[in-house]
């Protein structure tokens, strides 16, 4: 019993004897172009175009209301579904 705490002191110490450093750049100030959100209440004229354009959408989901505005933003924005 002996022998075997102490291979597993030994152990401890000798592990804890090994630190890691990780370090983070914060300096970095590259813009994310990829972003992932949600629009939500969006139907045949509301939001108005210009507050969608901005977000710049490529992709989009719909669910029981899909029809009331599939074409105005496959046609509008290029977007896909």
């Amino acid at each position: 019993m002996t022998k075997q705490l102490l291979l597993l002191l030994t152990l401890i110490i000798s592990n804890s004897a090994f630190s890691q450093t990780i370090s983070i750049n914060f300096s970095n100030t590259d813009t994310v172009s990829n972003q992932v959100g949600f629009l939500q209440s969006i139907d045949q004229a509301n939001p108005t175009d210009s507050l969608i354009a901005q977000t710049r959408p490529n992709f989009w989901r719909g669910g029981l209301q899909t029809s009331n505005f599939y074409s105005r933003v496959t046609s509008t924005f290029n977007s896909r579904f």
